[in-house]
C-alpha cells in the first residue's frame, strides 16, 4: 500500500486563505480485493473543516 499525500493553499472568497490536504491510496491486488470483500471501497475516513478566528 501506497499513501498518496497533496497539499494546496488555494485563496478563498474575499481572498481569504484555504489550506487542503488530499489524501489516496494505491493498493496491492490482494489488498484490493479485500477491499471489495468487505465493501469498504467509498468509504470517507475524514472530512473536516476547520476554523481558526483572526485575532
Amino acid at each position: 500500500m501506497k499513501l498518496i499525500l497533496n497539499r494546496a493553499q488555494p485563496t478563498g472568497i474575499l481572498g481569504s486563505i484555504k489550506f487542503e490536504l488530499k489524501a489516496r491510496i494505491d493498493l496491492t491486488p490482494e489488498e484490493a480485493e479485500l477491499v471489495k470483500r468487505y465493501h469498504v471501497g467509498k468509504l470517507i475516513l475524514l472530512d473536516m473543516k476547520v476554523t481558526i478566528p483572526f485575532t
